[in-house]
């Protein structure tokens, strides 16, 4: 350096330096002391780093630096130098996996949340409690990802963490395991088929929420929910063919990992073995759980007929001059390879709507076709969950 440099300009050089690792430190002051002992002259050369360090410095000497931004820039959470913690400005997250990431080294995130969606939400949820997720289909990117407990006991973001019993949305998973597992005798084509209300089961009655009597079809029996039905084609397949097809679906994995943040999954009993058993794994009762963001990820497989790229929420993360030094890079996952079953699935979906009878009829939009699948679980007592 000194060969290619004379005296001033190596004062500079080391001035420049100074004030960015100053500034990285949290030390504002000496930060602008080492940036006052740059020549005007020589600014205008370090002019778009210097803003940057000059925006640091004064959010730093008013105590708040903003270093958290969602996919259109806008600030969710900033760093107070007070109490050393970062606080969430956005409704419905938690911070304080970035917070302890940001004290290892001085970084922006860029996030793939939507603050104008999670600001709706928080409207949404006025007077409800749950939690929210979506994705966006076209690479798996996380848009929203809203949490209100109802314990305020419970921390961080029940979207990615809590465990809940499912209830009928995980017929979907029956359902398409049910259309791809070939028929391996008259057995397994269980239409028309008579509903009348329960099932005995291993010493025990397996319930329905009202008597569906004739279920003509597969369509039918998504649109009305009927348990007795996704019972029927779950003990078809039986224990083996049935858990295995969970497994494709995230079920009983290891958490998703993005950098820090970590999506948990569903998981199922390891002790299924019992006719009754197969009846709640097959209509998500009692022996299954999974979290929202586990509900999101495989309505988005649906969609996406058996082929997404990794979740992710974490967009990028820049120095302190605002340059990227990482990137999100996607890559195809292939759950399953079956066209003719999603589509079956998806006409299925859109019939829970379409159908007088459908459980989703209240969802009907005009000029749009909506495919969902509903589900109840819980208790009266404690209030059911949707």
């Amino acid at each position: 350096l000194s060969n290619r440099l004379n005296q001033p300009e190596i004062a500079t050089q080391l001035n420049f330096y100074r004030a960015l690792y100053q500034s990285a430190l949290l030390n504002h002051k000496k930060s602008r002391e080492a940036l006052a002992g740059i020549p005007a002259q020589l600014k205008e050369k370090y002019k778009k780093a210097l803003q940057w360090i000059d925006r640091n410095n004064n959010q730093v000497k008013k105590g708040r630096l903003h270093y958290i931004f969602d996919c259109n820039d806008k600030p969710l959470a900033y760093y107070n130098l007070a109490t050393r913690n970062t606080v969430s400005t956005l409704p419905g997250f938690d911070f304080s996996l970035f917070n302890n990431d940001f004290k290892t080294s001085f970084k922006f995130f860029s996030l793939t949340l939507d603050r104008g969606i999670q600001t709706t939400l928080q409207e949404v949820f006025r007077n409800y409690y749950g939690s929210f997720l979506l994705f966006n289909v076209v690479d798996c990117s996380i848009a929203a990802a809203y949490s209100k407990p109802k314990s305020r006991a419970k921390k961080g973001n029940t979207v990615f963490t809590e465990l809940y019993e499912p209830g009928s949305i995980v017929k979907l998973v029956t359902m398409l395991a049910y259309l791809h597992t070939p028929a391996n005798s008259s057995e397994r084509d269980i239409f028309p088929f008579q509903c009348n209300g329960y099932l005995q089961l291993d010493g025990k009655t397996f319930y329905d929420w009202t008597t569906h009597k004739r279920v003509d079809s597969i369509d039918d029996a998504l649109a009305v929910s009927c348990n007795l039905a996704f019972a029927r084609m779950g003990m078809s397949l039986g224990h083996t063919a049935l858990n295995s097809f969970f497994k494709q679906f995230y079920f009983n994995s290891q958490a998703i990992k993005d950098m820090f943040i970590s999506f948990k999954t569903g998981k199922t009993s390891d002790t299924i073995a019992s006719g009754y058993q197969m009846a709640n794994l097959s209509v998500g009762l009692d022996v299954v759980s999974m979290t929202t963001f586990h509900a999101a990820l495989v309505s988005t497989i649906i969609s996406q007929n058996g082929s997404i790229y990794t979740p992710h929420l974490i967009k990028n993360k820049k120095n302190l001059l605002n340059i990227a030094f990482y990137h999100h890079k996607p890559q195809l996952i292939k759950i399953l390879e079956d066209n003719a079953a999603f589509f079956k699935v998806k006409n299925a979906m859109v019939y829970v709507v379409e159908s007088p009878d459908g459980t989703g009829r209240r969802s009907r939009v005009n000029d749009l076709s909506v495919a969902l699948k509903t589900g109840t679980a819980g208790n009266k007592k404690e209030g059911l969950d949707a």
